[in-house]
């Protein structure tokens, strides 16, 4: 079994590549498709994953535990593959057809009529994208490796075809098959570790899981309806031609794209969570978690800071004068950061430990929570009011999740260190911020990769006087790492 260490250091990278596409595409897309056609594109994209979360029935979720839990057994590690499998398979092609009557109903939401039908390759080939079992299985090596190439040819193909505003269908049409790629890869690999077994398929097996999957079925549905209903509600209520869901979805994909990195932490902790859940190692499984936590902490809280102070710089860079209002929006949403990294750690922990019920209640208050602030706030603040909705809900369900895990119990070392992470990074923000005054006269460039780096320098500066806990693990792994490196160039 792969160590967390080296998951975490693949998960890592297959973030950091996803990080890197949206950086290099997206100052070039947004100034040519501008506010307008990347809204259109974002909405018909949230449309199509509304049908796939909706059709899975929370099995994503639910099969990477299943399939980790199961390693134990290699007899039920087949079974349960080949059931999985078969019933998204069915499931998919459910969806595909509902996809297509609402396009047809609804022509005033599907007024993107072409665009959406481009979106429907993505719910008919949902069942393929099975990276709930590379994760089950604590293959994150693959994952990175396939990755990197799709993205590699994606990029190729923006910076080849797209060339003026009307191109916005094209740019859906690369992102659709970049998915498409990925989910046939997924499937053919997957017959490395796992046979598919249909003649032993029987119906009441695959009833049974949609049974017992119905606790996180719901906990999936509410969980992007509410990850969604922001977006949703702002292309619903504010008539611009999603302008404003075009602000909207730049500063959300900025904050995504760091927090895709922070996040890929806890990611790689579920797998291992539910096995020790299932070999009843709780003294173990807490340690880790706690680990996790401080970890998260160290490098979320500067990447909210470091976000927050230079935001109108990250905006200019990223996509440009024509989304300049969408900055006040991504000094909202920095706070994400923090809040998600909190949910995503305690989340994974109670759904490890069999506790659905008590996140399907989180969830749902959460979403009743943000239907209603987001009805409050749009109309008078627009992308600015669903940030804040956003914000205000995330504060609230972490709260919620820490006390739903108050079963854990922190020891004295573990506090120190989080004061400690406290400490460091009051030290930062005061060094940050002196920064950003010094160099603001220069390049806007020049002065914000300057920022960057130097802010990076004086974080790990800090991380050593205070000798922080979580930067002595992550460098002694990395120089670990890098001489195993050497001892096999020497070979």
């Amino acid at each position: 079994m792969p160590t967390l260490k080296t998951n975490a250091f693949y998960k890592t990278a297959y973030e950091i590549i996803r990080f890197i596409f949206p950086i290099v595409t997206y100052p070039y897309v947004s100034r040519i498709l501008g506010p307008q056609g990347i809204g259109k594109v974002s909405y018909a994209q949230t449309i199509a994953e509304y049908f796939i979360i909706f059709s899975l029935l929370g099995i994503p979720l639910y099969g990477s535990r299943e399939i980790s839990k199961s390693r134990i057994n290699p007899q039920r590690f087949h079974q349960v593959f080949s059931e999985l499998v078969s019933l998204c398979f069915i499931l998919s092609f459910l969806a595909f057809f509902l996809y297509s009557i609402f396009i047809f109903i609804f022509p005033s939401i599907a007024a993107e009529r072409s665009l959406h039908w481009i979106f429907s390759l993505t719910v008919i080939f949902s069942w393929a994208n099975m990276d709930w079992f590379y994760q089950g299985i604590e293959n994150y090596r693959y994952i990175s490796i396939r990755n990197f190439i799709i993205r590699l040819l994606s990029l190729v193909l923006i910076f080849l075809i797209i060339k003026k505003k009307e191109d916005y269908i094209v740019y859906g049409l690369i992102w659709v098959l970049g998915t498409l790629v990925s989910s046939i890869s997924n499937f053919s690999y997957s017959f490395k570790f796992a046979s598919l077994q249909i003649k032993y398929l029987k119906l009441k097996d695959l009833l049974n899981h949609l049974i017992r999957s119905l606790p996180t079925m719901v906990l999936s549905w509410m969980g992007f309806i509410y990850a969604t209903i922001d977006t949703i509600m702002l292309g619903a209520m504010i008539q611009d031609d999603k302008y404003s869901v075009g602000l909207y979805t730049v500063a959300g994909r900025i904050i995504r794209i760091v927090l895709s990195i922070i996040i890929s932490i806890s990611t790689v902790l579920l797998p291992r969570f539910s096995y020790l859940s299932e070999l009843k190692d709780y003294d173990h499984l807490n340690d880790i978690l706690r680990k996790g936590i401080y970890l998260l902490m160290y490098i979320a809280i500067p990447c909210f800071i470091g976000i927050f102070c230079i935001s109108d710089n990250i905006i200019l860079i990223f996509a440009g004068n024509k989304f300049e209002n969408s900055i006040k929006t991504l000094k909202i949403l920095s706070f994400e950061l923090i809040f998600v990294s909190i949910r995503s750690i305690f989340s994974n922990y109670l759904y490890a430990i069999s506790k659905e019920k008590k996140l399907v209640f989180i969830t749902i208050s959460s979403l009743l929570l943000a239907i209603i602030l987001n009805a409050l706030l749009i109309p008078p603040f627009k992308q600015n009011g669903a940030a804040t909705a956003t914000i205000i809900c995330m504060f609230i369900e972490s709260f919620l999740l820490i006390r739903a895990s108050r079963d854990i119990k922190f020891h004295s070392k573990e506090w120190k260190i989080l004061i400690k992470i406290i400490v460091v990074n009051i030290l930062f923000l005061l060094g940050l911020l002196i920064l950003v005054f010094s160099l603001k006269q220069y390049h806007l460039i020049y002065s914000t990769l300057l920022i960057i780096f130097s802010s990076i320098i004086l974080y790990l500066i800090l991380s050593i006087i205070f000798r922080l806990e979580p930067y002595r693990i992550l460098s002694e792994w990395v120089l670990a790492k890098v001489k195993e490196a050497c001892q096999r160039i020497k070979k």
